[in-house]
């Protein structure tokens, strides 16, 4: 559970009233019949396809690599046959302001790629139960930004009951950045799925980033930027060629604000719940510096090699919060905050450093 700017907060409660869109399965046909399909049919992947608003109200224009939703109210849902974004397409949401959502989910077999531009004013949140990616090439530009694995019931999305608690029927869906991600000043970003991954840049002023390995999820959203995230049901198989649930190799800054990395695993699944290279930075230049959060929960094993750092260059600077059954410190590691806390049943290190005025007891 992850609250440290919120202690007050209870998960929501949920509803089952309304089911999303089956899944569309095409019947067999002949090879020849397949092979004239492929020649005449659109590539796919292309620019979001066979979307239909089924809550709130919005309107979709498909012209030439370019889709826009224009979106009137504040809270909208689509369903679409398809999301993925190739190079040089233009996916743009125009949404009546910042903390306007948009949630789109897709109702067929198709994960969905990103290797062109995503643009929202607002938040757009993304449900694909078998995977999402951010290309090389991808680039979003959101106040918040989505990606998940796990579904949620219409009514509680419009009722502000955002209690992801249906779980990808594939074990081994994934949502991956490899691209570029700008969130909005104290946006919200969340990766989320069985395996989440960051090998690319997420960045942000003041902005909320979550990396979560987990089949479920709960997020709330309250007044002055307050935001609480709790993982639900722990995944109990191993997603196929996942070193860890929840990774970061990629740079990922959010300049004062808050970095939240956790996995939720049945015991033996995986020999690291987390493992984290790169650079996480919440450091800030103007005020306290920001919090970054890995969270393993009891049972899980975090492997750090490579930097965080919630310090500040002009106040006292922030704080980094470790938590797991093991913490394995790796060389070159390099940890760096105000306060520092590492709670663990084990640490090992090897010739990483850390740099804070508090120090890291364990146990």
């Amino acid at each position: 559970m992850f609250k440290p700017w919120d202690p007050r907060v209870k998960a929501p409660a949920d509803t089952e009233s309304s089911k999303p869109g089956k899944r569309l399965d095409l019947p067999l046909v002949s090879a020849a019949t397949c092979v004239a399909v492929m020649l005449m049919a659109p590539l796919v992947g292309a620019n979001p396809t066979g979307g239909v608003v089924v809550r709130g109200n919005a309107a979709i224009t498909t012209g030439p690599e370019r889709v826009t939703v224009d979106q009137r109210s504040g809270k909208a849902v689509i369903n679409w046959n398809g999301f993925s974004i190739e190079t040089g397409e233009v996916t743009q949401f125009n949404q009546p302001g910042k903390h306007a959502i948009a949630l789109n989910r897709v109702i067929t077999n198709r994960p969905s790629r990103i290797n062109g531009q995503l643009q929202a004013n607002g938040n757009v949140w993304l449900i694909n139960q078998n995977g999402v990616t951010v290309g090389p090439q991808g680039k979003v530009e959101a106040q918040g930004f989505l990606a998940t694995t796990s579904d949620i019931a219409d009514d509680n999305f419009m009722r502000g009951r955002y209690r992801f608690n249906r779980p990808s029927p594939d074990p081994n869906a994934k949502v991956v950045n490899r691209g570029h991600i700008s969130l909005g000043e104290r946006g919200l970003g969340a990766l989320v799925a069985p395996h989440a991954r960051n090998d690319g840049v997420i960045e942000g002023q003041g902005s909320t980033l979550v990396i979560a390995g987990a089949e479920t999820f709960a997020v709330d959203l309250y007044g002055d930027d307050l935001i609480h995230f709790e993982t639900g049901s722990p995944v109990t198989r191993r997603p196929a060629g996942a070193k860890a649930l929840a990774e970061n190799s990629g740079i990922i800054d959010v300049e004062g604000g808050r970095v939240l990395i956790t996995a939720a695993a049945a015991e033996g699944i995986v020999d690291q719940a987390i493992k984290v290279g790169g650079k996480i930075s919440a450091r800030s230049a103007y005020a306290d510096g920001g919090v970054i959060v890995l969270d393993g929960s009891k049972r899980g094993t975090l492997a750090v090699t490579g930097t965080l750092d919630a310090s500040s260059s002009a106040g006292r600077g922030g704080k980094i919060d470790i938590r797991g059954r093991k913490l394995e410190i790796g060389e070159g590691a390099l940890v760096e905050a105000a306060a520092l806390l590492a709670a663990a049943t084990s640490v090992s290190a090897g010739s990483g450093a850390a740099k804070a005025p508090a120090a890291m007891p364990t146990g």
